[in-house]
């Protein structure tokens, strides 16, 4: 068998490579901060539509059909969506 492989490098290249690395995964957590979704609600048919992959047509049949939404009795036209609610009722379907 064969010796797995061991590079040495001088300390300033292993500096320099640390705060590459480093960098890198900054760079990369900030996309994600940046790009996702936190939120577990959806706001109205659109994002409900775009989170499933259908059209808002078919959200209207899904909650008549029963798929749970929330309504604000500050806001009673905006229809809430939650993501855990919409996966369980897909998979319940």
């Amino acid at each position: 068998m064969s010796e797995p492989l061991s590079v040495t490098l001088p300390q300033e290249q292993t500096d320099e490579l640390r705060q590459q690395i480093q960098a890198l995964v900054n760079s990369a957590l900030e996309h994600v901060k940046n790009h996702s979704d936190a939120s577990p609600f959806l706001r109205g048919k659109t994002q409900a539509s775009a989170y499933i992959g259908c059209s808002t047509d078919s959200v209207t049949r899904m909650v008549a059909a029963g798929m749970p939404y929330h309504v604000l009795p500050e806001l009673p036209s905006m229809m809430l969506f939650s993501k855990a609610e919409i996966d369980a009722y897909i998979l319940g379907a």
